[in-house]
């Protein structure tokens, strides 16, 4: 059988509520990865033995949209927030931080941008009402409002190959506020200033708050996760 190349893309995955707990996803992520070249891994809540020895394995990680980050995470007591899923939250911080100690390409989408910050002790704003406009009867790749990318040399803007504004959907209900330690802004909403984007200094993270893998009629949208599959790619293997 012949050899396949393509990289390894983690994706992180919750709990779904039902008679029988499952896990799962939405599939937009994964077509969104096998579009971009990437081999989709699902990465559902598990223990810290299991989580480093399958993130060694991986050649970059997708933080998905899911629930709210619990607020204690971040030291502070719930104003707003809405059920957490504790187990994957625990699993989650420690993907982040294995992921950044290894230098593993990462992408944030939704909540995964606001777990990345929390992951840098980093702070949220815990309800944001109304901001979920794609659930009021709109469809999911309807865009919503536009992004200002307000950092010229961020990958942010050579993702959207220089434009100041792209196009985005809004699901969320929380927002980054205190940005974490090593994180810098990228891109805030058009409409109230609020957060979209956020970058490690070393270039390793981009995450949006939005939801790209909805907006792949967008080039934009198809240049991220296109970019993500780039960086995985380029990463050294190591020697068997």
């Amino acid at each position: 059988m012949a050899s396949d190349n393509r990289p390894l893309i983690g994706i992180t995955c919750g709990t779904i509520d039902g008679s029988v707990p499952k896990y799962g996803l939405n599939q937009a992520y994964i077509k969104a990865i096998d579009e971009a070249g990437g081999i989709p891994v699902l990465l559902p809540p598990m223990g810290e033995e299991a989580a480093l020895a399958v993130l060694s394995r991986l050649d970059a990680i997708v933080f998905t949209g899911g629930p709210d980050v619990d607020p204690r995470h971040f030291g502070q007591a719930n104003s707003g927030s809405q059920e957490p899923d504790q187990s994957r939250d625990g699993t989650e911080l420690l993907f982040v931080r294995a992921a950044v100690a290894e230098h593993l390409p990462v992408l944030g989408i939704c909540r995964g941008q606001q777990l990345i910050n929390v992951a840098f002790n980093g702070t949220l704003i815990q309800d944001m009402t109304g901001h979920d406009q794609n659930r009021d009867g709109r469809a999911r790749d309807e865009v919503t409002h536009s992004v200002q990318i307000i950092e010229p040399s961020s990958a942010l803007s050579r993702i959207a190959a220089g434009s100041a504004e792209i196009p985005v959907n809004s699901f969320h209900h929380q927002v980054v506020d205190r940005v974490g330690e090593g994180l810098w802004v990228s891109a805030r909403s058009s409409v109230d200033g609020h957060i979209e984007g956020i970058e490690s200094e070393d270039g390793s993270i981009v995450a949006v708050q939005c939801h790209p893998e909805h907006l792949r009629a967008h080039a934009w949208a198809r240049e991220l996760f296109r970019e993500l599959v780039e960086r995985a790619s380029a990463r050294p293997k190591p020697a068997d």
